[in-house]
């Protein structure tokens, strides 16, 4: 499925959350294999995040305050819109019946679940 990177960004905190929950056997098996390639999506986008702020920022860091905090923002949006494809076999919402989650977090996750 095609996805912008920046939807894979916002998941992986609410779904690193949801890894820690007692779920049923085959969801929980899902929802690592998810975990695992949204891993390898971040470590690239954190390699190429680092990279901008090398280009953008001042010892390694950057701020709004920073002469090239909008150059910055640009290319990072840039960065974002991309389109990603994430081969992902989704978790039955019934599978996730119990769990305690915000709307926002479930509407991060809405990618990865069946209804």
């Amino acid at each position: 499925m095609k996805l912008k990177l920046g939807q894979i960004v916002n998941a992986s905190q609410p779904l690193n959350g949801l890894l820690s929950e007692k779920l049923p056997i085959s969801a929980a098996f899902k929802l690592s294999s998810i975990a695992k390639k949204v891993e390898e999506v971040l470590k690239s986008f954190d390699e190429i995040r680092n990279k901008l702020v090398e280009k953008y920022g001042e010892d390694k860091q950057i701020s709004p305050e920073s002469e090239n905090w909008e150059d910055f923002v640009k290319e990072m949006n840039e960065l974002l819109a991309t389109d990603q494809t994430l081969t992902v076999d989704k978790v039955k919402k019934s599978d996730l019946n119990g769990c305690k989650i915000s709307a926002s977090d479930l509407m991060a996750l809405e990618f990865m679940i069946k209804k």
